[in-house]
């Protein structure tokens, strides 16, 4: 198995928190040793100043009865293993305990020295400490064992080494905390983050609650998802325009063939159905002959929407009355209109509504977009047409309170043959509608919502001056 990012971070804190504790332990322990030894001389050294100045009477005397009382006085410091008082000659007055050289005891000698303060003839005072002279009159050696020293430096070792375990382990157990807290989880919501959009999901996002580089990272990496997402939804888009265009070159061309075949049989139908018309026909075959023409004429308004939408349209800009268009076009719409749907116009005020366009291509394509909203509304729906001037264009909003368009299908209006209308519909009226108005170099949308489903023309409004110029 492979270690990952967090392991070999955890392990290198762990190895740099052990040697960091192993150092500082020498050097702590080292120091320990340094002050116990210092502690062991100091010690010595005074018990046998403190010897040999007790010593004095009794090494002048060479009386080991007056020694008695400092050699015990001795003997009863801790760690004292030996005593040994001795004369200018070596002759051992006192030799008690282990007064051998040995490797756990250590040897402490003072001299013993006979002295006399100088003496004030005139004030008879005796001045206490200062020395007129002295002699030496022997020696005394203190054996004081390493034994005592060693356990405490054994015992100090211990403890440093469990006091840098329990260091180890809690600052361990809080730089792996941390280590996860900080780095492996943010570092592994990255990677898991890396492994969705290699399974295709693009709408990942990380979100880490930090403000250091690990959340610059992941702001860069939410950016670049977003952009990769962008370009992808983007050539997708583009690709399936591209299809669609050549489709619609293939549909025109087949469309030219089956338009020809088709045009042909609806003549022959045609004179079929004036033959017949001429006949006395019984109330059966007159019902018989009314629905053969109402198909005849659905087929007939189908063949001219393929033909309309099959061909590139021939743009013939002439100057063109945008109000008196839409005045023209609603008022036909009323005068037709079987269900008697509430027509509201509103034009700008004044004149100067006027722009290059093809009349007849506009006016077919606002005549589908109106007779889609009738259809979309129920008997006495309202349905609104706004002209106005926004931004250098003009821009007509033609809008209905029917049920809206489901979100899911709102993208599918302006494909060719969807309908929504189901066998009335032939599902080219819209298509044709932006054909038509992107040949002008407009614009086509649509937006709804329950209730209301609002179609926006975008034409650019380029009136004789524009034209002119």
């Amino acid at each position: 198995m492979r270690p990952n990012l967090g392991f070999k971070i955890i392990l290198v804190f762990l190895t740099s928190q052990f040697v960091l504790l192993a150092v500082l332990g020498f050097l702590y322990a080292r120091r320990g040793v340094e002050l116990l030894e210092e502690e062991l001389v100091e010690r010595g050294r005074s018990i046998a100043h403190y010897l040999a100045h007790a010593s004095v009477e009794g090494v002048l005397r060479k009386d080991p009865d007056l020694l008695q009382t400092p050699v015990i006085g001795a003997l009863i410091q801790r760690d004292v293993v030996g005593v040994r008082i001795e004369d200018l000659n070596g002759t051992a007055l006192v030799d008690v305990g282990d007064t051998h050289d040995a490797p756990g005891v250590t040897l402490f000698e003072a001299v013993v020295q006979e002295r006399k303060a100088h003496a004030d003839a005139e004030t008879e005072l005796y001045l206490l400490g200062i020395e007129d002279w002295s002699k030496d009159v022997g020696r005394v050696q203190v054996y004081v064992s390493r034994k005592a020293i060693r356990a405490k430096m054994g015992e100090l070792k211990l403890y440093i080494l469990l006091l840098s375990l329990v260091g180890l382990a809690v600052t361990g157990t809080l730089g792996i905390w941390l280590i996860r807290l900080f780095v492996s989880g943010p570092v592994g919501a990255l990677a898991e983050g890396v492994r969705r959009i290699s399974g295709g999901d693009l709408d990942t996002r990380v979100v880490l609650r930090s403000n250091d580089e690990l959340a610059d990272l992941a702001r860069a990496f939410n950016g670049m998802v977003r952009s990769l997402r962008r370009q992808i939804t983007e050539r997708v888009a583009m690709a399936s325009r591209a299809a669609q265009r050549r489709n619609l070159v293939i549909l025109g061309e087949l469309s030219a063939m089956l338009l020809h075949e088709v045009g042909n049989t609806l003549n022959r139908f045609g004179v079929i159905r004036y033959r017949l018309s001429q006949e006395t026909l019984s109330p059966q075959g007159e019902e018989a002959l009314e629905e053969f023409e109402r198909e005849l004429g659905s087929l007939d308004r189908f063949t001219r929407n393929v033909s309309l939408f099959s061909r590139k349209p021939e743009v013939k800009l002439v100057p063109v009355d945008l109000a008196a268009l839409v005045q023209t076009l609603v008022a036909s719409m009323r005068l037709m209109d079987p269900k008697g749907v509430d027509f509201q116009v509103e034009l700008p005020r004044g004149e100067g509504c006027t722009a290059l366009l093809d009349e007849e291509l506009v006016r077919h394509a606002l005549l589908n977009l109106v007779k889609n909203a009738v259809d979309a509304v129920a008997p006495g729906g309202r349905v609104e047409v706004r002209l106005q001037e926004a931004g250098g264009n003009w821009e007509i909003r033609i809008s209905d309170n029917g049920p809206g368009i489901p979100p899911d299908r709102l993208e599918d209006v302006f494909t060719p043959f969807f309908s929504t209308k189901g066998p009335e519909g032939t599902g080219l009226g819209l298509a044709i509608a932006r054909s038509f108005i992107e040949a002008h170099g407009g614009r086509l949308t649509v937006e709804s919502r329950p209730g209301r489903t609002t179609f926006t023309v975008r034409l650019p409004a380029h009136g004789l001056e524009g034209a002119a110029g």
